[in-house]
């Protein structure tokens, strides 16, 4: 299975629904900021990705994820269409597996996740497992050839 990790910054206010049989939903874009060097000089730029989340996991982050907070999220990607003027149209959501509060104004005090490790932990905890790797040292900046 695919999984990819994203931590971004929620930039609307969360709306919960429900399905016709009572399973919670949860749908918003996540604004995750990159960036890259070209020509010498590093650009920011930010990537938008629409997310899905459903039942318990919908509920929590509705509940303490607030706008301008920022979220570490697990996700699949899910490859979608529709058709539009006699073309199909494909688009992606990003299911939402497993998720970590990191950011400006989750609450204190709470239990839902927060004292879970970091998903960036977990999945370099896996990586590491699976292909026996054992981190060599410490890089910096004037490591990168570009």
């Amino acid at each position: 299975m695919q999984t990819i990790v994203l931590h971004g910054k929620i930039t609307q206010e969360l709306k919960l629904e429900y399905t016709a049989n009572g399973t919670a939903m949860l749908k918003f874009s996540l604004a995750v900021n990159e960036s890259e060097k070209k020509d010498n000089k590093w650009v920011e730029y930010t990537e938008w990705f629409n997310c899905v989340v459903w039942g318990k996991r919908a509920e929590t982050i509705a509940q303490y994820v607030k706008v301008k907070d920022y979220i570490e999220l697990r996700v699949k990607r899910k490859t979608n269409k529709y058709e539009k003027d006699g073309k199909q149209v494909k688009f992606f959501d990003f299911v939402v597996q497993d998720f970590g509060f990191g950011g400006s104004s989750v609450q204190k005090g709470t239990t839902a996740a927060v004292n879970k490790p970091s998903v960036f932990d977990e999945v370099l905890n896996e990586v590491q497992s699976t292909y026996k790797v054992e981190p060599s040292k410490e890089y910096t900046t004037d490591d990168i050839p570009f």
